[in-house]
């Protein structure tokens, strides 16, 4: 640790912002140059991840200029908060051209850009400046006077080389780490699919039924808008099948006693359900006791066990999810994707002895858990690696890295 204090600098007084276009008034209309939209800044890596090639003359007016090394920094929510800065690398010709929405900063020969970037696209420093914005909500932005007046550390650029290079070489560290973790979560997200395709390939070898011998697809009752009261019974609708769950926080409701005709239609716990039109015709959910009391709506279609000495429960919704894949390819052969019941029962299943289905489902069920929590556990992981990206930039501007 250097115990010699960093004098400090405004930012304004080390760096160029916004520097004028009039640098390249005298090339060429033709000439190529990258054009970056903000949406080519990526805010989890802070780099520029697509270019584009446009023509100078396409972009002199209405864009923000700069070129080879500049530093990019988003100033309007949320682009700001959420990370996007960059340095503009690989530039068409070195010369770059891209949102109205950047501030650009060029640092000056007392200054890295490197050592710029790692200040501005720390956590504390966009904290800082979100506490500076201006304007009304959803359009607030970063002022050019906050970047010119707020002060930064300034050691010497060969102290500025080697604590740049610590950073890059830790960064490096995290990064073959989250690399490492990325790959365990494909391998965990890949887990429970390749298991289900392995058992249902070796029972197909045995009996097979069409679906409707042992189910009947029900489909719900067609309520009316009018109906819905913000109290009472709820009313399961496509969008609230989330994540093989039921979600009701914004589902319409009833009265507290619905008609004797919908008595048919109240759902019971452990119930499958299945979205049978729209964008997301095939996703499923389970209804749980905590769930209960609620009403099936219409496309929503309720797989009912015809006989439960057949097939069990848990074992059913293990089949709707391997021929899930068949529903979405009959559904969407139309231009508005939709399935019927019929349909569905249509679809040829493996029906193994009773015995052997719970043990297939109980199987699948712990490999379903464990999945789930790997997968918890490896974002939760992800979060951690970003803190420690901070922690690193947050020691290397305190002086102790």
């Amino acid at each position: 640790m250097n115990n010699v204090k960093w004098p400090t600098k405004k930012l304004g007084e080390v760096t160029i912002l916004n520097p004028k276009k009039s640098e390249v008034n005298s090339l060429p209309d033709d000439l190529l140059v990258s054009f970056i939209p903000m949406s080519a800044v990526d805010e989890t890596t802070q780099t520029i991840k697509t270019h584009e090639w446009r023509k100078l003359s396409n972009v002199r007016k209405g864009y923000t200029y700069f070129k080879e090394g500049d530093i990019l920094f988003a100033k309007i929510t949320p682009c700001m908060e959420n990370g996007k800065v960059a340095i503009a690398k690989n530039l068409k010709n070195g010369i770059g051209f891209g949102s109205t929405e950047f501030h650009v900063l060029r640092p000056s020969d007392k200054v890295l850009s490197e050592w710029i970037f790692y200040i501005v696209g720390s956590l504390a420093f966009r904290e800082e400046a979100e506490r500076h914005m201006t304007g009304t909500a959803g359009q607030q932005r970063v002022q050019i006077g906050f970047l010119e007046n707020i002060k930064i550390p300034l050691p010497p650029l060969s102290e500025q080389k080697k604590i740049v290079e610590k950073i890059e070489k830790l960064f490096a560290k995290i990064d073959q780490a989250e690399r490492l973790r990325a790959e365990s979560l494909a391998a965990s997200t890949a887990l429970l699919p390749s298991a289900l395709r392995q058992i249902f390939s070796r029972a197909k070898k045995g009996k097979l039924i069409k679906l409707g011998e042992v189910i009947k697809l029900q489909g719900g009752y067609a309520f009316k808008s009018h109906e819905y009261q913000k109290i009472g019974v709820p009313i399961v609708r496509i969008q609230n099948l989330q994540n093989e769950s039921v979600d009701l926080s914004d589902a319409p409701c009833i009265s507290l006693n619905p008609k004797k005709e919908l008595q048919e239609y109240l759902l019971e716990e452990n119930d499958i359900l299945i979205a049978m039109s729209g964008a997301t015709t095939g996703k499923i959910a389970i209804v749980k006791k905590k769930d209960l009391p609620a009403l099936l709506n219409q496309r929503v279609g309720r797989f009912r066990v015809r006989d439960h000495s057949k097939i069990s429960n848990n074992f059913l919704f293990w089949v709707v999810r391997i021929i899930q894949q068949k529903i979405f390819e009959s559904a969407y052969g139309a231009a508005q994707p939709n399935i019927s019941g019929k349909d569905i029962e249509k679809f040829q299943i493996p029906l193994p002895p009773l015995s052997e289905q719970k043990k297939i489902a109980a199987y699948l069920d712990t490999l379903s858990q464990k999945s789930s929590e790997l997968q918890k556990l490896q974002q939760q992981t992800a979060a951690d690696f970003s803190a420690l990206r901070q922690s690193v930039l947050a020691q290397a501007f305190n002086q102790d890295l």
